[in-house]
């Protein structure tokens, strides 16, 4: 008899676009509900769902269930990864955006959102972008690249460790970043990024498509070793997240998993409010990894309506050289709207808080061209590979300010990583008999 996995493998083999509608449909619903949840367990977050407006919600979402076609028609790329990200994200805050109590022009924000995520999905699924790069294929170099990175992040761990080390729970973390608790200087914090978020997740790739598990299992460890120096969500959950997406990509096309990486936990967030117990799933799951960014672009358009755009200063070099009349915005958001430390992905931050919600798809735009070249720069690399190196980042992008990941989470230079790869990075290593 087939086995369950060879059963999976054969169904997602023969009827992909059915999956993957059907995947797609289903956590659109999820986010849906995730939100109904949401406005009655966080009050505070200015969400008010009133069902006399069912109807409309139920118009709107079906009409933006429509638009999720448009992931049906391209292949896996990393811009197909990022770009799914952000169509949940987008989408949740049209939601959002007809039930906040939040002072803003609403159809503008809407129009805006909406024209942004076109700017985004369009350059980052279909631009095509030819750039010529480096025919090396080297089995040597693949391998002394990746032994390499080991090296590198053993050497930033123990250099980070000399400055901060805290071993809390995830539930005390925050109040210890809170109380000025990890301190790194700006050097360190750099290569800490660099490493946690970009070259030990392409480790963990080659090793782990190469076949070196014990290789593999090595990084996942490294990894783990960041979450005491910087009591960070992201490094606390990056070696789960790894292995996840690594196990998903082992039964599931690159596509199905990058919708999939999304929808089952939300799924498991959302079935847990069924049971009489504490909603912390809920909170770490539906709620920071969905409703947080998607209400950002909320918060962000309402700040803004009231005060004048940034033009770029919350850039530190744009700042060095023109100054800002802004501190840092999650700083100052904490204080105004009592959510913590409310950092945004790139459609609040390069596009409503730097030129305002109407210019905001031009910005957005122009990042999107970024994700084209990174398309460009991995196209020679399996889609397993990129899927599984790539797959921290997109958090961050909906998260952080697209400057701050490029640079400070080390996206550039993941991207550069896959444009000077050798083809054997991702091909198994076959041992001499």
């Amino acid at each position: 008899m087939p086995s369950v996995a060879g059963f999976v493998r054969n169904l997602c083999a023969h009827r992909p676009n059915r999956l993957l509608s059907a995947a797609i449909i289903l956590h659109i619903f999820v986010c849906a509900a995730a939100l109904v949840y949401e406005a009655a367990a966080y009050p505070n977050y200015h969400i008010f769902y009133g069902s006399d407006r069912l109807g409309e919600i139920l118009a709107g979402t079906a009409a933006f269930a429509s638009f999720g076609l448009i992931f049906l028609l391209r292949d896996f790329s990393f811009g197909y990864l990022i770009s799914y990200h952000f169509y949940a994200m987008v989408g949740g805050f049209l939601w959002i955006n007809c039930f906040t109590d939040l002072r803003y022009d609403y159809k503008i924000a809407g129009f805006s959102a909406v024209a942004s995520g076109l700017a985004f999905v369009v350059p980052a699924m279909f631009v095509n972008i030819d750039i010529a790069r480096p025919r090396l294929s080297s089995k040597l170099l693949s391998s002394a690249l990746l032994y390499g990175m080991l090296l590198v992040a053993m050497a930033t761990i123990a250099w980070a460790a000399c400055y901060n080390l805290n071993f809390t729970t995830i539930q005390h973390a925050n109040e210890v970043r809170m109380q000025g608790g990890v301190y790194l200087p700006s050097g360190v914090r750099y290569a800490v990024g660099v490493t946690s978020s970009s070259l030990l997740p392409f480790a963990f790739a080659g090793f782990f498509l190469r076949k070196q598990y014990v290789q593999a299992g090595f990084v996942i460890l490294l990894l783990a070793c960041f979450y005491p120096i910087t009591l960070s969500k992201t490094a606390f959950f990056s070696p789960v997240w790894l292995l996840f997406v690594a196990a998903l990509s082992s039964y599931f096309e690159a596509r199905l998993v990058s919708v999939l990486i999304l929808l089952i936990p939300m799924s498991i967030g959302l079935a847990s409010t069924l049971f009489p117990v504490d909603p912390y799933l809920f909170w770490l799951l539906d709620h920071r990894l969905f409703v947080v960014p998607a209400n950002a672009l909320a918060i962000y358009n309402d700040f803004f309506a009231h005060h004048q755009p940034t033009y770029f200063c919350q850039i530190n070099a744009v700042r060095a050289i023109f100054g800002c009349q802004y501190g840092e915005l999650g700083p100052e958001f904490r204080d105004i709207y009592q959510q913590g430390n409310y950092n945004a992905s790139l459609f609040a931050t390069e596009g409503i808080a730097s030129v305002g919600a109407t210019l905001a798809p031009l910005p957005v735009l122009f990042c999107a061209l970024m994700i084209a070249l990174a398309n460009a720069a991995s196209r020679h690399l399996t889609k397993r590979f990129v899927l599984i190196s790539g797959s921290v980042l997109p958090q961050l992008f909906l998260n952080v300010p697209f400057s701050v990941v490029m640079v400070s989470m080390g996206a550039g230079c993941l991207f550069l990583l896959w444009y000077v790869s050798p083809d054997h990075t991702c091909e198994p290593v076959r041992k001499s008999v």
